[in-house]
């Protein structure tokens, strides 16, 4: 469809446009047959590119069958795409959002969902919230009509990788629940005031490399249901050095743990690295257990007690009870006055 077209169409409403949408939806063919998918892929296709929405922009409710390209578009007033649904990619590369920009229970179904070098100069808002007033309630309706439950909390879902490389956030950006169902990346980012991310999913790790932040965001809600792969080293560190801004300190020991997982994915299980790095991880879980070495501690005394009971000449209670005396006293050398007056006759 021409940009004219799409421009058409959107200036039709919310009804009309779902009702094409969905007779392409109907009409959609196996990616098998090039020829019938690239006429289908053509006709499908929101093509929005460089377009300047002079108007606040409402696209709420709106579902775009096949691509989605808002390429160097302009949008001078706040913008909506509450409860919208992409059905296939979408591209924001490059495109400057000067009001607020909402996009709360949006889904995102297309294998790249593309925000890069894309200037967001109000407000960013990919959280769950309700809104008030007449769009809150047509959005609401719209949302019902597309959606399962019609929830007006459904939190916003990438369910392919969303990339934000390069984007600017001059003012709060809010990522409140949001899911990644793949990977998310926000490399080069650069954010001027607050960037929340509280109970956002990621199942891959997400991308912070060189990412610059104003104020560092909190990260200890996000869920990280994510595998520490070899190839995510970089994208590790780069997450601890943002708990060790933000003085989170317990949140920094869970990345490094993760980033030692990842090396010794790399480098094989036989070599000396991955050897201590089993050992730290065995000992303490990288750092994070305080129980674990108290643990350990207390198994070594009981297991050289039974090692001392062994090869004593006599074997009775009291026996046992001179043989962990004696492990104890080698263990904790410092604590031994805790023995009493048997303690030169132990170390003897």
């Amino acid at each position: 469809m021409t940009p004219e077209k799409s421009h058409e169409r959107f200036k039709s409403g919310r009804c009309q446009w779902n009702k094409w949408a969905e007779d392409w939806l109907l009409r959609k063919p196996p990616k098998d047959d090039e020829k019938e998918w690239a006429e289908w892929e053509n006709e499908a296709t929101a093509d929005f590119r460089s377009r300047s929405f002079d108007a606040e922009a409402d696209f709420s409710g709106f579902i775009f069958p096949g691509p989605a390209k808002f390429d160097d578009a302009t949008f001078e007033k706040e913008v909506h795409f509450e409860w919208a649904q992409f059905e296939s990619d979408v591209r924001f590369n490059r495109a400057t959002f000067k009001g607020a920009a909402h996009f709360c229970g949006t889904t995102f179904k297309g294998e790249n969902s593309r925000f890069n070098r894309a200037t967001f100069e109000g407000l960013a808002l990919f959280d769950p919230q309700k809104r008030d007033g007449a769009h809150n309630q047509n959005a609401a309706m719209a949302a019902s009509s597309i959606q399962t439950e019609g929830d007006p909390e459904q939190p916003t879902t990438f369910c392919h990788y969303a990339f934000f490389d390069e984007a600017t956030f001059e003012q709060a950006v809010k990522f409140e629940r949001t899911k990644f169902k793949k990977g998310a990346s926000f490399l080069g980012i650069q954010v001027a005031t607050t960037f929340i991310m509280t109970e956002v999913e990621f199942k891959e790790v997400p991308n912070f490399i060189q990412a610059s932040f104003t104020i560092p965001p909190a990260l200890n809600e996000t869920e990280w249901k994510c595998i520490p792969h070899e190839r995510y080293i970089d994208r590790w560190i780069a997450l601890k050095v943002l708990a060790d801004k933000n003085n989170d300190h317990r949140l920094s020991l869970v990345f490094y743990g993760k980033e030692l997982f990842a090396r010794r994915a790399k480098n094989g299980w036989w070599c000396r690295e991955s050897f201590v790095t089993t050992g730290y991880h065995l000992l303490s879980n990288f750092g994070q257990s305080v129980l674990l070495p108290f643990l350990w501690w207390i198994g070594s005394v009981f297991v050289f007690a039974g090692v001392y009971y062994y090869h004593m000449d006599q074997l009775c209670w009291d026996s046992w009870g001179h043989a962990f005396k004696q492990s104890y006293y080698w263990a904790a050398p410092f604590f031994s006055s805790l023995l009493g007056e048997e303690n030169s006759s132990i170390s003897k």
